[in-house]
């Protein structure tokens, strides 16, 4: 996958999760995610969608709670 890309994506979640505060599953965070890309005009997967969800959880950028679901890791 492209780096620029890439990073676009991990903006647009990390807006939605500013936003938002916290989303309460992955599958909802995802749709979000495919709704700003569709309105960007952005083609891309939900499986590399996940991917990038799940890196970024690797770098501590995002993590995920039972609790309080999708949040921006501070």
């Amino acid at each position: 996958m492209e780096n620029s890309l890439k990073n676009q994506i991990e903006t647009i979640i990390l807006q939605i999760l500013y936003n938002e505060k916290s989303v309460k599953s992955t599958t909802l965070l995802v749709e979000k995610v495919l709704e700003k890309t569709f309105e960007e005009k952005i083609t891309i997967s939900e499986i590399n969608i996940k991917e990038i969800i799940n890196q970024m959880d690797k770098e501590n950028k995002i993590h995920f709670t039972q609790k309080e679901g999708w949040r921006i890791h501070i």
